[in-house]
């Protein structure tokens, strides 16, 4: 009997080409999440633009960079390597967020100890996003929902990956019916569009629930299957590729403007579902096909991100997008002062701090410590 061949390790990096596009693409996404929080503020004024779809273009690159980087996940040492580089990839801002979060009363008041203790687990635990109210699902360091989401869909992720390329159908399909269950579930039980802190409301379900935001992963996957089978015929030129990127990046400027005037899905399903859309999968086509022709980054826009700058703002990205609301709230209830400042320099200032901090985060506390829990000199997105 011929000797079987073992099986080559597959759990880890694969493929070594940088995608340095999608990297300083991030950065735009946790922008997109700044200029969310301080509309109305530091003269920055409110739009109509869906700014907060940037969470959604960090769970379609989410999907795409992992599909790209892990093939199938198979076994017990590769899953705990796999869990292992994604608890680090996460968890260690997360934690010191959270603290700064306590230690400066950031969205932390709760009627009780008990509750208090509770709420508390449930978010260092990244499950709070499972409870559809305000007071759980954005407690503390409130934009730390979606990192529960992340820990929903790192653990699918093996599942996910396994025979993606003949299973991507079904696989889709069933995260789409997750987010219209959601959707669905709003309009059986008449939740109420908004209300109390500790009120399960329309809102909340459509922006917190992992299951409404299940698709956008998976589309980033499957995106990485397209593009592997479609790259080589992208253009390579630059004048044809910047203009299908540029024509790209302005369909998604409009699709943003107008997304939130999609009156079908309502005329169809209610307000309810119409606020699901909006909030979730309504920018899905146009991030998707962005992020497919971006990839190869042989375009003027896909060289722009991956400048040097805009690659390093994108690795900060993470820390940008964790520590940027925090600061935000100790600024305005602690400085009033920065308020009868010149709005361009309290913005500048806001920005410049949020930069800082953000490097000093990313350098000695979100890098180092996900090397030393990995044991690696560097860890997968």
């Amino acid at each position: 009997m011929p000797e079987r061949r073992r099986r080559p390790h597959r759990a880890t990096q694969i493929r070594q080409t940088r995608l340095d596009a999608l990297t300083g693409l991030r950065f735009f996404a946790a922008a997109g999440i700044v200029f969310l929080h301080i509309g109305g503020r530091y003269g920055v004024p409110k739009v109509d633009v869906p700014l907060a779809n940037g969470v959604m273009l960090f769970f379609v690159l989410s999907g795409f960079i992992l599909t790209y980087v892990y093939a199938e996940v198979e076994g017990a040492d590769e899953l705990k390597r796999f869990y292992l580089a994604r608890f680090a990839r996460v968890w260690p801002l997360h934690l010191a967020t959270f603290l700064a979060a306590v230690v400066f009363a950031v969205n932390a008041s709760f009627p009780s100890h008990a509750v208090t203790a509770t709420v508390s687990a449930l978010n260092l635990a990244l499950l709070q996003s499972w409870v559809p109210t305000a007071s759980v699902a954005y407690s503390f360091n409130s934009v730390s929902w979606s990192l529960s989401n992340e820990l929903f869909f790192y653990a699918l992720f093996p599942l996910l990956r396994r025979n993606l390329a003949r299973s991507w159908h079904w696989k889709l399909l069933l995260s789409l019916f997750c987010g219209l269950l959601v959707a669905w579930s709003m309009v059986v039980f008449e939740l109420p569009m908004s209300g109390e802190p500790t009120q399960v409301t329309t809102e909340t379900l459509a922006i917190s629930s992992p299951l409404s935001h299940l698709f956008q992963f998976v589309i980033g996957m499957c995106c990485c299957l397209v593009w592997l089978r479609i790259r080589h015929l992208l253009p390579t030129s630059l004048v044809p590729a910047s203009l299908l990127e540029i024509g790209l990046v302005l369909f998604g400027w409009w699709l943003g403007y107008h997304v939130t005037e999609i009156r079908g899905f309502g005329l169809l399903f209610g307000e309810r579902a119409e606020l699901w859309m909006n909030f979730t999968n309504g920018l899905v086509p146009a991030v998707a096909a962005l992020i497919i022709v971006l990839a190869s980054g042989n375009g003027i826009v896909g060289r722009f991100l991956a400048s040097r700058p805009l690659v390093f703002l994108g690795e900060i990205s993470y820390a940008i997008y964790m520590s940027h609301f925090v600061i935000l709230i100790v600024l305005l209830r602690d400085f009033d002062g920065l308020a009868s400042w010149p709005w361009w320099l309290a913005l500048v200032s806001y920005l410049g701090l949020t930069l800082l901090v953000s490097t000093l985060l990313f350098l000695f506390v979100e890098k180092p410590l996900r090397n030393f829990i990995t044991g690696r000199r560097h860890a997968t997105s």
